[in-house]
C-alpha cells in the first residue's frame, strides 16, 4: 500500500479495509527476533472488552491497557 519512512511499511489486501503494518526497530536488529506486538482496529469499546475476554478465555493474559491519546484506547 505505502511506505512510511525507512522502517515502516503498510499493506492492505485487495477489497479490504484491513491493514498490516511492518515496523523495523533498528536498535533491536540482531537481537532475539519475534513479534513485538500486533494490533486490531476495533469499532467500539465493547469490541475491545470482548476481544480481551476472548484472549483471556483462550489462555492469554492482558499485559497492559491504557490510552495512546484522548479517546484512543489500547489493550
Amino acid at each position: 500500500m505505502f511506505r512510511d519512512g525507512p522502517t515502516m511499511v503498510f499493506f492492505r489486501p485487495p477489497n479490504s479495509s484491513d491493514t498490516i503494518t511492518l515496523n523495523e526497530v533498528p536498535e533491536r536488529a540482531g537481537a532475539q527476533g519475534g513479534v513485538d506486538h500486533f494490533g486490531f482496529r476495533l469499532t467500539s469499546q465493547g469490541d475491545m472488552d470482548r476481544a480481551v475476554a476472548e484472549v483471556n478465555q483462550a489462555g492469554g493474559s492482558l499485559a497492559e491497557r491504557g490510552e495512546r491519546g484522548p479517546g484512543t484506547p489500547y489493550a
